[in-house]
């Protein structure tokens, strides 16, 4: 009679048996030592994938925070329009949040360290709101170092006219005049004087501004600056001008506001030059905010 003899063998982890017959012959029912050994290769095969896998994510994101890092400048120097250096006032740099400067004696100021995006110039003159707020659109790129070549010059308001809450008013402006109603008004994130409802106007000559003009599309031929600052205005304020620029009648402009939000210039449509000269707004166009508002030309 045949006999067979069965050895039990738990090694960690490991469970073997391994039946020995009668005639000293082994037969295998669970897993032998080549095996113990090509799991053991795979297991360090695996740890060595994972540490390289681990590495390469963190030369990848090392690489990506290099990239993204904020490593761009801008500066400048900003005078009041009768020369004064704009000492005691705020330019705020913003994009999703503003980087604040204070501009030195010499109305000297600068940002470090602003991402490569398009972002809005501002200078306030902090607890003055007879002042103008100087807005434009500064775009930077490659970690670029810029310095604005003109001086940003701060002017005060020529007029302010109250708009009666729920009511409508013909504003007589600084060289325009401006439809209002106190309804379409809304105020925004910089407002100075929240909750008052005015139209506040000082016209500028484009060429001696100093703001930049990244992203304005034409050639700019009237300017002004509006209040109560960064205020939305929908349905958007239709208006005159009461000058002449020199502009041969049926020559179509384009109206264009500086916006926070947009950090850029937004179209508020387009106006025509009447026989007389005057430029006169276009049906539906119109100012879309109270900030800065440039007429321009192809």
């Amino acid at each position: 009679m045949k006999t067979q003899t069965c050895l039990l063998f738990v090694p960690a982890f490991l469970f073997a048996v391994a039946c020995v017959d009668g005639g000293g012959k082994a037969e295998d029912s669970g897993t032998g030592g080549g095996e113990e050994a090509d799991a053991d290769a795979d297991a360090d095969a695996d740890a060595d994938a994972d540490a390289d896998s681990d590495s390469d994510a963190d030369t990848d994101a090392d690489t990506d925070a290099d990239a993204d890092a904020d490593a761009a400048s801008v500066s400048g120097v900003t005078a009041f329009a009768d020369g004064t250096p704009a000492s005691g006032i705020q330019m705020r740099l913003c994009y999703a949040s503003c980087l604040i400067a204070t501009p030195d004696s010499s109305g000297a100021w600068s940002f470090d360290n602003a991402s490569n995006d398009d972002h809005t110039l501002q200078a306030v003159t902090l607890g003055d709101t007879s002042y103008a707020i100087p807005h434009s659109v500064v775009m930077l790129r490659d970690d670029e170092s810029r310095t604005l070549e003109e001086t940003y010059v701060i002017h005060p308001f020529a007029t302010k006219s109250e708009v009666q809450t729920g009511g409508t008013a013909m504003i007589e402006g600084d060289g325009i005049v401006i439809d209002a109603v106190q309804s379409s008004m809304t105020e925004g994130s910089y407002t100075p004087d929240f909750g008052q409802f005015y139209v506040a106007t000082v016209e500028v000559d484009p060429s001696a501004a100093g703001i930049p003009w990244d992203g304005l599309e034409g050639t700019p031929v009237a300017m002004w600056y509006l209040g109560n600052f960064d205020m939305t205005i929908d349905p958007s304020f239709p208006f005159t001008t009461t000058k002449d620029y020199g502009l041969e009648p049926g020559t179509t402009v384009q109206i264009w506001s500086t916006s926070n939000e947009d950090h850029g210039w937004i179209s508020g449509g387009s106006a025509t030059v009447t026989d007389d000269g005057k430029i006169a707004t276009d049906p539906g166009s119109g100012i879309r905010r109270l900030s800065t508002l440039v007429l321009t030309v192809p």
